[in-house]
Formats: C-alpha cells, structure tokens, sequence
C-alpha cells in the first residue's frame, strides 16, 4: 500500500561496553594536542557514497576521574554531522561520554547507574531524517573515515559491536511535511486533526 514518506527525529543514549573504557581514552589521544588539538571543522568525508561535513570539538566532562587514572579532568567529545548537499538534511549530533568502574563512593557520579559496566556512552542528541536502526552503523563509519582523513589513527571496530543492555532512546518523533494546499483540509475546524483531538482529548495520559 503506498503512503506518505515520513521524516524522522531521535535521541537517545548507546551504551558500548565489549571494549571498557579504551575507547574514551583513544578519543582522548586523538583529542590531545599531539592529535587534532581540541576540536576539527569542516571535515569532509565520504560514507557509503554520501558526503558528510563533519566538526569536532571537547567540553568539560561533570564526572571526576578514579582516583588510578593519571589525569586531572575528564572531557566529553562531540561529533556534529551533516550531509554536504542541499536535497539532503539528514544531521547527527553525537557527544561520547566515559562511564568508568568507579569504585570510590564520593566520586561516584549519581547521574550514572551503579550497576553500569566500564564503557563509552553516545549521547544521541539529535538525529534527523536518519532510521533509528541507521544510527548506529552510521556513527561508526564517520569516526573512522573522519580519523582517517585527519591521519589518526582509530580502531575500526570501535562501537561496531552489540548494545549495552542500558541504551536507550529517550525520544523518537516522525512526521510527514503536508503540501501547503493540501494542509487546510487537514488542519481546518472541521478537518481530521480537529476531530482527533475531540477523539482523544479526554484519554488518560495522553497529552493533546
């Protein structure tokens, strides 16, 4: 049955563990001055024959380092995505975030669940026009391609393993954009939204 083709909106949490901590600490190399110095803009590159402008940059993490690691500060990384044509708006807005075995309870971040495991979360704060099930390939290619460009060195199977069973998405939106002579059948006071919310404006729960 034909119908509409719907655009898509997602965020959300993707949380690897197969490789611990080495992850983090990789990008943390790659990030230091003898890599890239804090950040890179404007990276093109090419995934699947589509291409990508890429920019990177480093914040300030809220989590304390264990009290083992030989650093000061902790530092969260972003990935900003957006495909290099006009016909296309697909964007992704990653930030990676370590998650370590934080054995002292005075540095235990209380945003993080006790029981979860040494890892690398992805923040998925914004994923547009990308399937849900197309995320995590795709973020897995443009760090390597990305890297790759800028003569980093990176380990291809990085966050190209199974989920943590803690992932999860915290918002998933998809809509369809209606023809502007074609919306005021729809949206007039006796159109089919206006009858949907009178159908549902009194269930429980359910925000109108």
């Amino acid at each position: 049955m034909a119908h509409v083709a719907s655009q898509v909106h997602e965020s959300g949490n993707l949380l690897y563990a197969d490789d611990g901590d080495t992850p983090y600490w990789a990008l943390r190399q790659i990030f230091s001055d003898s890599g890239i110095g804090g950040g890179a803009s404007n990276v093109l590159v090419e995934v699947d024959g589509t291409p990508w402008d890429v920019s990177l940059s480093h914040q300030k993490s809220g989590l304390e380092p264990r009290q083992t690691d030989n650093v000061e500060q902790l530092y969260e990384y972003r990935l900003n995505a957006q495909v290099a044509r006009e016909d296309d708006r697909r964007t992704l807005a990653l930030l990676f975030q370590p998650r370590l075995d934080w054995n002292d309870p005075e540095r235990y971040p209380q945003t993080v669940p006790e029981a979860a495991p040494e890892s690398v979360n992805i923040r998925v704060e914004k994923a547009v026009n990308i399937e849900p099930t197309d995320t995590k390939n795709l973020l897995s290619k443009l760090l390597t391609k990305v890297f790759h460009s800028l003569a980093q060195q990176w380990n291809a199977e990085f966050f190209d393993g199974e989920l943590h069973e803690f992932s999860c998405l915290t918002q998933l939106e998809r809509y369809v954009r209606l023809q502007r002579e074609q919306a005021h059948k729809i949206v007039r006071s006796d159109g089919v939204f206006h009858r949907l919310f009178h159908t549902v404006a009194d269930t429980e729960g359910l925000k109108t």
